[in-house]
């Protein structure tokens, strides 16, 4: 997990962050008065929802002591694709929830991007987007076109089709909702073309490895792109597919040479 408080001259990094035997949050820091009296926003880039709970247990802490942070930059949202619940399987509303969290810090800004689902952004006070017409621009302009894997994808698909003036072809699929399990891809390519599969989180890659076989099976090539990229099961099976994959530094743990990280953080907190 990262976290790092910021104000007009100061950027101040959480770096010792351990647990009691109970599993309560320990928390230290050697320049405590400088986040309380001298910043105002904190980034919080969370690998789990118990790290963003003991992020938010901080800024708590921080307004103990006298402080105020007003601007949250979360890149990555925790839980917004538990958008609702489902009483034939996931029952948990968990976007909700960690947008009651937010709200009741009443931070005066909410700074994130390419949100998994709309229904949470809406649901969190002072919510700002960023762009993602921004990622879009630094991406290669040589693709023969942009592909939407399935419906959620395709509104990003299309603002990355828009500013690299290409057209946007749309994949689809099934999910069984109670099972999770994915099945019936298709997409139509023309042979010989080089598209952008372009998505917002890539978790197991289940989706992008059952789209790229109909993709190699039409005569085209792909590469990847997705803004959270969380890689629970690796990249090998997705590097048979996809020569070149992409993603940001929402997730902050990419220490890899088989992933391109395009930076998006800095620029979200002078956003």
């Amino acid at each position: 997990m990262s976290i790092v408080f910021k104000g007009k001259e100061h950027t101040v990094p959480i770096t010792e962050q351990s647990m009691y035997s109970d599993g309560t949050p320990m928390i230290k820091s050697n320049d405590w008065d400088v986040i309380v009296n001298k910043t105002d926003t904190v980034v919080v880039k969370p690998h789990t929802l118990n790290e963003f709970v003991n992020a938010m247990f901080l800024t708590d802490a921080v307004e103990q002591g006298g402080g105020r942070i007003d601007r949250l930059i979360l890149p990555y949202l925790p839980g917004a694709r538990q958008d609702r619940s489902n009483p034939t399987g996931d029952v948990l509303f968990t976007a909700l929830s960690v947008a009651d969290m937010i709200n009741f810090r009443e931070f005066y800004e909410v700074v994130s991007v390419d949100p998994h689902s709309p229904i949470m952004a809406g649901l969190i006070n002072g919510f700002v987007e960023f762009p993602l017409e921004r990622i879009a621009r630094k991406m290669w302009h040589g693709y023969s076109g942009i592909i939407a894997p399935d419906k959620g994808a395709h509104l990003r698909a299309e603002k990355f089709a828009t500013t690299l003036g290409l057209a946007v072809t749309y994949g689809t699929k099934s999910r069984d909702v109670s099972t999770g399990k994915l099945t019936g891809f298709d997409v139509t390519v023309e042979p010989g073309k080089h598209y952008l599969v372009v998505d917002d989180i890539c978790d197991g890659g289940g989706t992008f490895i059952g789209l790229g076989d109909k993709i190699k099976a039409g005569g085209a090539f792909a590469d990847l792109y997705v803004t959270h990229g969380i890689f629970s099961k690796g990249t090998d099976a997705l590097k048979t597919i996809y020569k070149n994959i992409y993603t940001t530094d929402t997730r902050d743990f990419h220490e890899r040479n088989d992933v391109m990280v395009v930076p998006v953080v800095a620029e979200m907190e002078t956003y």
